[in-house]
Parts: structure tokens; sequence; C-alpha cells
């Protein structure tokens, strides 16, 4: 389940309003990151600068409610900001950071010296809108610093919206394509395409051009299959496929939608990979609600059929898991959700995961 976090900020806190400026209204100065993170994390920062669109971070200051609130933030959660009552902007969690020294560069410090080290990068935040109190029965009444929303008030929320971009879009009259969603299927990248295996002579041109048939689908009815003539193969089917696969890595933001992994290689690749639901050797369709993003070993996990998932996003495990230490990074989800897509209508489709459960013998 996403967690939903708000901070505030005062109308006349001079101090909170320039750090606004500096981090949420504009990206950070790259060379104010990449000079406060040793070398070996160039990488990183590299795939968060292109997930987020820039670099925007908030954070907050030591205190034990702060550190708690921050540890159980995770990437993919949802993040506000309230100033004066008044919900101004929305994003979503790449990634955190206890880093006291590149807090200090971007923000500078509090009176008493304390500067906010429990940082997190964000996506570009979506501007929001709308009154604490028009929500109060959905979120808080009021805020004050780093707050965590209860558990309770986001079953309610998805259990009324169906997700938390829905919420976002109906009440705070956020983006209708999800908050944090700007990357998910913009045109490709040079990078994109490079850290692609045996992408070698792909064109670009191409790419993009199913990249726009992707967008298309979603304001259609999903088809089951790809269902593409033979001819239509030959030209289409590669480019096709490479813009499915960067589509829903980017919309999982690189990390599985089981168990979170965002593993890097040593050149910097992330290690989940683009999954059918229903699968693409019984010619399922790239429609990226047929997507789901996935480390390697719950890919294989979800295709070998010990595990599927239910209409509303639970993970099912199948009955008769070898109770061993080899299938532990399978049973260990048993009941839980999973992470949703950046873009609130590319989640899994039903219909999709409908068939994958039939066809695994779930249903």
């Amino acid at each position: 389940m996403p967690e939903i976090f708000a901070f505030a900020i005062g109308k006349y806190d001079e101090h909170a309003q320039r750090n606004l400026t500096k981090s949420v209204e504009n990206s950070i100065d790259e060379r104010t990151v990449f000079g406060s993170f040793p070398s070996a994390q160039q990488d990183v920062l590299e795939l968060i600068r292109e997930e987020g669109n820039g670099f925007y971070a908030w954070g907050a200051v030591p205190g034990p409610m702060n550190l708690h609130n921050w540890k159980l933030m995770k990437p993919g959660d949802y993040v506000l900001c309230v100033s004066d009552n008044v919900y101004q902007y929305g994003a979503r969690v790449i990634t955190k950071y206890n880093r006291p020294q590149f807090a200090k560069r971007v923000w500078g410090t509090k009176d008493d010296g304390e500067t906010w080290q429990y940082m997190y990068f964000l996506t570009e935040p979506d501007e929001v809108g709308g009154h604490v109190f028009e929500t109060a029965g959905y979120l808080r009444k009021g805020y004050f610093g780093f707050t965590k929303i209860a558990d309770a008030n986001v079953d309610k929320i998805l259990g009324e919206f169906g997700s938390v971009d829905n919420f976002i879009h109906q009440m705070l009259n956020g983006p209708e394509s999800g908050v944090g969603a700007k990357r998910g299927l913009a045109p490709t990248t040079e990078q994109d395409l490079e850290k692609l295996e045996n992408a070698e002579g792909l064109d670009k041109i191409a790419v993009d051009r199913e990249m726009a048939t992707i967008r298309d689908k979603l304001t259609q009815s999903p088809k089951l299959r790809e269902g593409l003539e033979r001819q239509t193969t030959r030209t289409t089917a590669m480019p096709r496929s490479v813009a499915f696969e960067i589509g829903v890595k980017r919309l999982y933001g690189y990390r599985c939608a089981i168990c979170g992994s965002g593993l890097l290689a040593p050149n910097g690749n992330r290690e989940v990979q683009s999954a059918h639901i229903y699968p693409k050797r019984l010619d399922g369709s790239d429609d990226v609600r047929n997507g789901i993003c996935l480390c390697r070993r719950h890919h294989w996990a979800m295709d070998a059929g010990w595990i599927s998932i239910t209409d509303d996003y639970t993970i099912l495990v199948r009955e008769g898991l070898p109770d061993l230490d080899d299938y532990r990074f399978i049973g260990e989800y048993e009941g839980e959700k999973i992470r949703l897509p950046s873009l609130a209508e590319s989640a899994p489709y039903a219909m999709y995961l409908r068939e994958h459960r039939k066809l695994m013998g779930f249903d």
C-alpha cells in the first residue's frame, strides 16, 4: 500500500519559502548534487535525475518522530506540500538519504545549527490545490512539520477513489495522468536506448512512434493479444517491444512492483525487467496495462506460476510453495499489495490479471 506524507511550511517563514524555491519549485543545481556524493554514487544520481526530470528534494530535521516517519518512507510514496493550510504541490518519492552535508549545501542550517538531513529526492512536483478543511475527512485538519497520513485514511482513499492519484486529481486538482507521471511515456532518449541490450542500430524515431501508440492505447479498451500481421511484425515488433520495455520501467520508477528492488549493475543499468502479465509467448499485448516491472527473481516466479495478482493488486502465492529458504523471497510477500505505477491509468488491467490467474491455475 502506498503511503502519503506531507510537509508544512509557514507562509511567513522566509527561510522555508526560499528552500521551497530552491528544491521544489526549481531543480537543484546539478553541480551541488554531484559534488555532495561520492563518485561511486554518480550513476545512481544520473538515474534519479532521469526519473525526476531534474533534482527535486525536501528534508526533515533530526527528531524522534521525523526519523520514525522518514524510515517508513519508501520509493513510490506520495508527498504533499502544504502552506498556509493550502495544498501546493504533489510528488512521489524516488529515494532517500541521510546526508547532512548535502542538506547544508542546499538548504543551509537552522539557527540552532541543525539541518534537514533526513532528505528525499522527488519526482518533478505537480501543482495541486485545495484547503486542508476540504479534505479533512481523508487527510488531516492541519499540519505542522513532517507528517505521515494514517493507514486508515489511506485505506479510505483507496476504497472510495481506487487510487491515490484519482484522489489527488478529484479532490486536490492534481494532474489527471497521475502525480509524478511526466516521464513515464514521454519520447525516448539516447540514454534510454543505451541501457538496452542488443539495441545497436535501433531507430529512435521508430521507437518514439511506438511509444505514441502505447500512449494512445490508454484511451482505448485493452486487447488481450497484440495481433500483429506477419508483415507488420517485421517492421514494428522490435521498436514496439522496446517502447514497452522502456515505458513500463519508467512508470514503476525502475523498481520491482513486488519487492521494491532497484539494484544497479556496475555500468549503472537497473536489474529490473518489464514483464508481460498475459505472456508475450501467447501474443500478449504490448499495452503497459499488461505490463509490470519486476526483478529477475519475481519475474521468474510470476512466469513459473508461483505468484499471481488479484484484481485489487494483492499478491497471491500458490499452495505448496516449498518451505525452504530458497523460496522465501516468494512466500514473504503473500497478501501484500504490489507497488503501482506513477500513471494511474497504466496500472495492471483486471482482464490481464484474470487471464494470468486462469493460465496459472489460481482461478
